[in-house]
């Protein structure tokens, strides 16, 4: 009976992230019940629910690791260093370039042109913090649902390869009922659930990933004034673009993410990452082994 629940001196895998799952459920409905009682700050819709949702699975995450698998927040890859600011510029910097690349590539071949905002200047404090805020929340809290704690404890009870595979597919179908969405749209974002676990196990943290998230939207809604997976953030965005050119090159009203343009920016950043991730395996990672579900 007990090597049904245990693994050594530790619950199995599945148990685990059984355990994590009921107690967000049980913090959800007394989050949802205390929300009937208590009024909500007006602000944007969309914030609020990221705040929300990824705020109960932030605290899920703490209480789970304190308190069921008994080590420290760091352990799951939310520790802070000297080397975390260089891991944030890092990713900003590679996803601000990846995105570029894509711009670049359309506007040489006549595909894409941009134009400033007229009330670009009296707004652009506003924008940007708006911008900022809900492209930060939303990597981090994408983040720590998709590389956090759930898919370390499956890659510990499976394997890596299992792990991301089923995890980048969770990624996608999440993205499923968006806007516009198409199957190239789901194999890029698959694509990019792939990337940024290879970019955590990179790591060793998910500040990186975050950064690399965050980067990637920011860049391509704010900056370039693209949609981000088929939603459109258009009071955020520096300017007005035209776009020309097949769908399925550019991606089309579902952004640069359904377009063979990403596919291939996606493809080439996984093989980068994962070639880096191959010269550092020496790199401990006693919360990642392989194990049994």
């Amino acid at each position: 009976m007990k090597k049904i629940f245990h693994n050594g001196n530790s619950l199995r895998a599945g148990w685990r992230i059984t355990i994590f799952l009921f107690i967000y459920l049980i913090f959800a409905i007394i989050g949802n019940i205390a929300l009937r009682y208590i009024p909500l700050p007006n602000i944007l819709p969309t914030l609020r629910d990221q705040i929300f949702f990824y705020g109960l699975f932030f605290i899920t995450t703490i209480v789970v690791i304190k308190f069921v698998d008994k080590r420290s927040i760091a352990s799951v890859g939310l520790g802070m260093d000297k080397k975390t600011p260089l891991e944030i510029g890092k990713g900003i910097f590679i996803s601000g370039g990846m995105m570029s690349s894509i711009v670049v590539i359309e506007y040489i071949c006549s595909m894409y042109s941009f134009s400033l905002k007229d009330n670009f200047i009296s707004s652009y404090s506003y924008n940007i913090g708006m911008s900022i805020a809900i492209f930060s929340i939303g990597a981090f809290g994408e983040e720590l649902v998709f590389r956090g704690y759930i898919f370390q404890t499956l890659v510990e009870g499976t394997n890596k390869i299992i792990g991301i595979i089923i995890i980048a597919g969770g990624f996608a179908l999440m993205h499923g009922n968006n806007p516009n969405i198409t199957l190239l749209a789901l194999i890029n974002i698959f694509l990019a659930g792939v990337w940024l676990s290879l970019a955590y196990f990179r790591t060793q943290s998910l500040w990186f990933p975050t950064a690399l998230h965050f980067s990637w939207n920011f860049f391509q809604n704010h900056i370039f004034s693209f949609p981000v997976s088929g939603l459109n953030f258009s009071q955020y965005q520096l300017g007005i673009i035209t776009q020309s050119g097949p769908d399925w090159f550019t991606g089309g009203k579902f952004g640069p993410e359904g377009g063979a343009l990403a596919t291939i920016v996606l493809i080439g950043a996984i093989i980068i990452t994962n070639n880096n991730w191959e010269k550092n395996k020496n790199l401990s990672f006693p919360h990642v082994c392989s194990g049994n579900p």
